[in-house]
């Protein structure tokens, strides 16, 4: 009876694991944008200095 529960408690421990691993980045990516648009920032990859892109 006490293997079945440990079993069980493992098993929902595992799909929580999962879950928050591909929440977490995808919850990071957004948080991000939207904070971009509330500054209106560009990105990396279309700011420049002086006229040139830098690695962009």
């Amino acid at each position: 009876m006490i293997v079945d529960l440990l079993i069980t408690l493992v098993k929902i421990l595992f799909i929580l694991a999962i879950t928050v691993g591909f929440f977490a980045p995808v919850l990071t990516w957004v948080e991000r944008k939207q904070s971009a648009v509330m500054q209106d920032r560009i990105g990396a990859n279309r700011a420049d200095i002086l006229g040139f892109t830098a690695l962009g």
